[in-house]
Formats: structure tokens, C-alpha cells, sequence
């Protein structure tokens, strides 16, 4: 896959394409305000925080990145992306040469992160001195 990073600041891929990546972990790092703030609703939440990944081909540029915010619950193993908010620099562009938008990339991208193994990644910073902190 070719990857040009266009004057906008996004790097535009076929949404084709987008089924043959492998997302690589970046980083993870508990956020605990947003841990408070998702407590103040839901008081089960144990610990918040981001992640990114990229994914591409290794070392090469440019670099697509991909981040978005988890939560993890007291009486689950499985951390969750907190909301619908995927975090990118990447743009789908459909068949016909057009911009997917905004709303269809998010959406597209999270598809592809609920189908990854991201949680065994975020799960370890959950439970561990990893990363940021926030």
C-alpha cells in the first residue's frame, strides 16, 4: 500500500484497502481524569486511558496513526473503547476518487480496532506502571 501524506494533513487511503492492515501498539497510558469522569456516572469503572497504534508498513513514512480512549470495569477483564471517538490522520477515500468524511472514516476505523487485539496491549497499562499518565 502506498502512502502519500497529503497538504491537509491526512493520508488518504482506498477503503479497500483498509482489510489488509495490521495495526503495530505505540502506546498506552492511564488517563485518571477521564477515570473520574467516567465514575461519575458509571461507578463501577476501575481505571481510563488512551491508546494508539499505527499501522503501514514498518518504517516507512509517512505514518498512519490511530488512538483512541478505554475504560476498564471491576468486574471485567476486557478493557472498552470509552464512546465512538477514533482518533486519526487517516482519510477513506471511496472508488470513485471521493473523501469518505469524517463520520464514515470513524466509523470504518472502529470497526477495525474492534476486530484487532488491542485489549491484551491496554490491559497489561491497566495493570502495570506503563505509559503516560494523564
Amino acid at each position: 500500500m502506498f502512502l502519500t501524506l497529503c497538504p491537509d494533513g491526512y493520508i488518504r487511503v482506498l477503503e479497500g484497502n483498509l482489510d489488509e492492515v495490521q495495526l503495530f501498539h505505540l502506546c498506552s497510558g492511564r488517563d485518571d481524569s477521564l477515570a473520574a469522569e467516567l465514575r461519575s456516572t458509571n461507578p463501577s469503572v476501575l481505571v481510563a486511558g488512551f491508546t494508539e497504534w499505527s499501522f503501514g508498513e514498518r518504517g516507512r513514512q509517512p505514518v498512519i496513526s490511530i488512538a483512541w480512549d478505554w475504560y476498564l470495569e471491576l468486574a471485567d477483564s476486557i478493557p472498552k473503547i470509552y464512546g465512538t471517538d477514533v482518533r486519526s490522520n487517516l482519510m477513506i477515500v471511496r472508488s470513485n476518487g471521493e473523501d469518505a468524511g469524517f463520520k464514515a472514516t470513524t466509523q470504518r476505523l472502529l470497526v477495525l480496532v474492534q476486530r484487532s487485539q488491542w485489549q491484551r496491549a491496554v490491559f497489561a497499562c491497566a495493570y502495570s506502571d506503563c505509559g503516560a499518565r494523564h
